[in-house]
């Protein structure tokens, strides 16, 4: 499907067209339940009309992105679809332009953008005058950083960060990428091999295979914090992995933040410190180069690993800052027309 086949679908802007265009589709043969499409017969699986009730639905696949109610309203869903081929169809049949956003659909009506949700709606009418005027849309909510709270948090870890700072200094060295293309980059990095990390954390089974792999089982939590699952209408099931997952986070970042906190004995500080340094330098690594949660499978403990220096200072700011992102974070209602920001969307572990 693409831009070619919604424009064979009709444009559609009150209920008598609506339901003219429903009377008037042959309904495909021996099909049960019954499908009528919209525009091409041929295109029936992806395009159709229905009634629900008096309500006529217009369907995309099997989502009814627009409906048409007999007092005039047009109600406007994505339900959970915010996908180009969503908003061609919008687009295509209510003469508004629609783009996708932050994972939401933005719908403009004449100069004002309007954000919709996964599990949101926008309810317009049509003027006399043929013009949209919006009834009902969403009031949105998002986040922004209070930078006072940021810097709080930020001097709790203090000691550490002038810890890391020197253990980088002293270990990094230029790299040269690419050398001779003209994409060639040169970088600070840091280099450690696994057995380095081994003598730290251990090494333990591998969950999928007959090998040893690293024992991240303390630290793997660092730059995975678990904000919502990825299922479209989730299963309790699901929902409780969710939960497992945020207290086990929560309980490994405990363990671990008060390891790097200011404050501590002068016996186990050098310790502590190089342990968290290496921690940051393993699951950033980690991180960039497979899922979060497999193994670090140790076919060879002479295994080098090359970290830019820069990435991993500022993985390790986010990664704390994540972990007390009730506190640095805000909730604030957004103006119409803007979506939240994604970025700190991801900070907050929604509650289910």
């Amino acid at each position: 499907m693409g831009y070619r086949t919604v424009m064979r679908v009709p444009r559609v802007l009150d209920y008598s067209d609506a339901k003219w265009q429903y009377d008037t589709s042959k309904p495909i043969r021996g099909r049960s339940p019954e499908v009528r499409p919209l525009g091409e017969r041929r295109d029936a699986d992806t395009y159709s009309i229905r009634m629900n009730g008096n309500d006529v639905e217009l369907v995309l696949y099997k989502t009814p992105v627009i409906t048409f109610r007999t007092n005039g309203e047009v109600v406007i869903r994505n339900d959970g679809w915010a996908s180009v081929s969503t908003h061609q169809f919008i687009t295509r049949v209510l003469g508004l332009p629609t783009r996708g956003k932050g994972g939401s659909s933005v719908i403009k009506v004449g100069k004002q953008d309007y954000t919709m949700t996964d599990e949101g709606k926008m309810v317009l009418c049509r003027e006399g005058t043929g013009t949209w005027r919006v009834l009902e849309h969403e009031r949105l909510y998002g986040y922004k950083a209070n930078r006072k709270a940021i810097t709080n948090v930020r001097s709790r870890y203090s000691e550490f960060r002038k810890y890391l700072g020197g253990f980088l200094n002293l270990r990094r060295e230029e790299v040269v990428l690419h050398q001779g293309r003209p994409y060639e980059q040169r970088l600070y990095a840091v280099r450690f091999n696994a057995q380095e990390a081994v003598d730290l954390f251990g090494v333990k089974d591998s969950t999928y295979h007959d090998v040893k792999a690293m024992n991240r089982e303390k630290i793997d939590c660092i730059m995975d914090k678990p904000v919502y699952f990825q299922w479209h209408n989730p299963t309790e099931r699901q929902k409780q992995e969710h939960r497992d997952r945020v207290r086990r986070y929560e309980e490994n970042m405990k363990a671990f933040t008060d390891t790097i906190v200011n404050g501590q004995p002068e016996d186990v500080r050098h310790m502590n410190f190089y342990r968290g340094a290496m921690a940051f330098m393993v699951e950033e690594h980690v991180s960039r180069h497979m899922h979060s949660r497999a193994d670090w499978v140790l076919h060879d403990y002479e295994r080098e690993v090359v970290s830019d220096v820069n990435r991993l200072v500022l993985a390790m700011d986010e990664a704390i800052l994540k972990y007390h992102a009730e506190e640095v974070l805000e909730q604030v209602q957004l103006d119409v027309g803007k979506t939240p920001n994604r970025k700190y969307a991801a900070w907050v572990s929604e509650k289910v």
